[in-house]
């Protein structure tokens, strides 16, 4: 497929991300005898080694990439490398963004490389096989290239905004110094904005705007997590903000960079690591595509070239994705996006955060005693009415009271201790009576099993009594047949022999 055929074919945003690639003409060309045509690519030097790609021709057979190693002093000294082998190495840019050692990643790779040979017009054509599947691993290997280039233009200027905020400055005296330019302020599009309020930004907290540096731009409307203030209001709604007490700390689990999966969120939530493997563990969040468009938690281990199959139920999984999301919309990575797509993941997030405080039990944190009943009785507005006396028998504890609380009424507060004690003797008591109830389950599954496997060790017994009766049958039969032919063979030989001496006599 030639040059303009692919620009023709590519959407509109993958034209503008090829013309975002570096020229060919800014990438290093040396002459290379081996190769046809002699001219390779310089992908990298590693220890005084170039690291090259060039096209090699077989008999019979279109132009394939070939790799090698060959030392910049000596161009003797040379060794032929694969792909996977120059992938490890930290090569230029834009090779450097497509080395993940998978099957596609080396795919994206090569396409990479064709392409500059394409364009330095060393080759008529390119993407032999099956054109639409690499064109569109092509456009994949675009966005990887250009989310890299972003990432690294941001930490080149949150570097130079970082020297700056710590240099004094040269002109001294100046009565409206000019502010220095900040990374953590928002980007503007094409289309006109106001900037009013960008001194306000500019005094952002620096551990946020680091991460919104990385998320595409958006009007200052958008700058508050409407998300996270609606989730407060909710919990605080039903008195269950103290359930939040129960998660980690957002500043406990950190969110990390990625660009494995460009049509994701640009940062991760490491989880922890593989029980086994020890390898990390990370979530993302990406858009999915469908009828009904909504943006989906994944997760997946460090080095492994899979996603990772969970064998836990539905249910639980669920409660994990929405406990992820929760700390997507606490960094400010998800804002006014989860309860836009899910009407209803305030209901069931704090359902979660129940079920969480549930398997914790005594550990759980528990709803704060309201104590603004108990008031001295110095602190009681004389209002021209004496309060009633006060009943020393407390109600019973099963029947439920119809009186409102009063600021006199103290039966809900006099043993606050013991009522919270007996709370959490409770709730450690249903813990070890669920314990108690799945050993019983279990129990009771594995007796089941146990029968089972009687029955079949049974089956075996009736197979192989059957089975042994029909080999000795077979064997007996074979022995007799054995026996007739031995004498069919005596018999020969005693008749031939007779035959021959009468012959002889003759």
């Amino acid at each position: 497929m030639s040059l303009n055929v692919i620009r023709e074919y590519i959407a509109d945003d993958a034209e503008r991300l090829l013309d975002s690639l570096p020229l060919h003409s800014s990438m290093s060309w040396i002459p290379f005898s081996a190769a046809e045509p002699p001219i390779a690519l310089v992908l990298g030097t590693v220890d005084g080694y170039y690291i090259l790609a060039f096209l090699v021709r077989l008999r019979g057979r279109p132009s394939s990439l070939a790799f090698c190693q060959r030392r910049i002093k000596n161009s003797g000294d040379q060794q032929r490398l694969q792909q996977d082998q120059v992938m490890q190495y930290s090569l230029n840019a834009p090779f450097k963004y497509n080395t993940d050692v998978s099957r596609t990643g080396e795919i994206r790779f090569s396409l990479v490389i064709l392409w500059y040979f394409l364009a330095k017009e060393l080759i008529d054509s390119a993407f032999n096989g099956n054109d639409t599947e690499k064109i569109e691993c092509f456009h994949d290997a675009l966005k990887r290239i250009d989310l890299g280039q972003r990432t690294e233009k941001g930490s080149q200027r949150e570097d130079q905004s970082t020297h700056e905020r710590q240099t004094p400055p040269m002109i001294e005296d100046s009565p409206e110094p000019e502010r220095p330019k900040t990374p953590y302020s928002f980007r503007s599009r094409e289309r006109g904005r106001n900037r009013s309020n960008a001194d306000a930004r500019e005094t952002t907290n620096e551990k946020l705007s680091a991460e919104l540096e990385t998320l595409p731009p958006a009007d200052a409307s958008e700058e508050e997590n409407s998300d996270l203030r609606k989730l407060i209001e909710h919990l605080r709604h039903y008195s269950a903000l103290y359930l939040l007490d129960n998660l980690t700390e957002p500043e406990r689990i950190p969110f990390e960079n990625q660009d494995r999966f460009p049509e994701a969120q640009p940062k991760k939530l490491s989880l922890g690591k593989h029980a086994k493997t020890h390898d990390a563990i990370y979530a993302y969040m990406r858009p999915r595509k469908g009828p009904r468009a909504y943006h989906e938690i994944n997760f997946f281990v460090e080095g492994k070239r899979y996603h990772v199959g969970t064998s836990i139920e539905q249910s639980d999984t669920a409660r994990l994705t929405l406990i992820v999301k929760w700390y997507f919309i606490v960094a400010g990575i998800a804002k006014d996006v989860v309860l836009r797509e899910t009407k209803a993941y305030p209901e069931r997030f704090k359902a979660a955060l129940e079920f969480i405080a549930e398997r914790m039990g005594s550990a759980a944190a528990t709803a704060p005693i309201d104590t603004s009943p108990c008031l001295e009785p110095d602190d009681i507005e004389p209002d021209g009415t004496e309060p009633a006396p006060i009943s020393t028998t407390p109600p019973p504890a099963s029947l439920p009271t119809t009186r409102p609380n009063t600021p006199l009424q103290l039966s809900d507060a006099q043993t606050p201790s013991q009522g919270t004690k007996r709370t959490a003797e409770d709730a450690e008591f249903e813990c070890l009576e669920q314990i108690f109830s799945q050993n019983t389950d279990l129990t009771n599954q594995i007796n089941e099993f146990d029968q089972k496997l009687d029955i079949h060790d049974v089956k075996r017994a009736n197979f192989m009594e059957k089975w042994e009766k029909e080999l000795d049958d077979m064997l007996a039969m074979r022995d007799q047949l054995d026996a007739e032919r031995r004498d069919l063979r005596r018999s020969f030989k005693r008749r031939s022999k007779a035959f021959a001496e009468n012959y002889e006599d003759d």
